[in-house]
């Protein structure tokens, strides 16, 4: 982070487990929001693609990695929020305005 710089305030609910339930007008007017670390997004990953095999996941990573669409350190530099409503998951570098990406609901 750079000096100075004053970081977004992040909007968070208070969640608990097991549920984890929300008030379905928190997604529809606004969104909920949690800080994540956001290193880049990883191409050409098949759909049959099995996301419980570990091994099949950290190989992609790996070769994302060497082909430098992901970093091989995560660093502050990373910082970023995710945010969820009903429309969209849009991910938002902590210090800057503008989206890294956005997820339209309908091709999730």
């Amino acid at each position: 982070m750079q000096s100075g710089i004053e970081r977004r305030h992040v909007r968070t609910f208070n969640l608990k487990p097991p549920d984890y339930k929300i008030k379905p007008s928190a997604l529809t007017d606004g969104c909920i929001e949690t800080e994540v670390r956001f290193a880049g997004l990883v191409p050409n990953i098949p759909m049959h693609l099995d996301p419980t095999n570990r091994t099949d996941i950290l190989r992609y990573i790996d070769k994302a990695k060497k082909q430098t669409f992901l970093p091989y350190q995560v660093t502050q530099e990373h910082d970023s929020i995710l945010s969820v409503s009903a429309y969209s998951i849009v991910i938002i570098k902590r210090d800057v305005s503008e989206p890294s990406g956005e997820v339209r609901k309908h091709y999730l």
